[in-house]
């Protein structure tokens, strides 16, 4: 009598890395998209320091800009080499005389066009 040989066949084995595969895939996928995000995520973060800071500036010097806008570039960050920041600082009116809303943006310019990652506001009481 012969003893019946245990192990996967050959289809076993092939449905077997066929799933592997797949599973590879999709982790692989979901890894990019997370370098992709945090990329995203270091640029706004960066980007909402420098805006806050800024902002955070006037607000101590109580010295609000006059002009309705302005635009100003900075260097900031980055390990190896910084990074080239555009800076857009808005006066807007409120609808109320005494008091003017200030909005700053900060970004970085790609293909010679700003692109802002975060903004932050205040509403300033105007000569006080």
């Amino acid at each position: 009598m012969m003893k019946a040989e245990r192990g996967f066949t050959l289809i076993e084995v092939m449905i077997a890395l066929a799933i592997f595969a797949i599973a590879m895939s999709a982790l692989m996928s979901a890894m990019n998209n997370n370098t992709r995000n945090l990329a995203s995520l270091q640029n706004r973060t960066l980007a909402h320091w420098i805006a806050s800071n800024r902002l955070v500036g006037f607000q101590i010097t109580k010295s609000y800009p006059k002009q309705k806008e302005e635009i100003e570039k900075i260097t900031y960050g980055g390990t190896d080499k910084p990074r080239e920041w555009v800076i857009r600082i808005q006066v807007k009116d409120t609808g109320n005389k005494d008091f003017k809303m200030l909005q700053i943006s900060a970004g970085e310019e790609i293909n010679k066009q700003p692109q802002y990652y975060a903004t932050v506001e205040t509403v300033y009481a105007v000569g006080k």
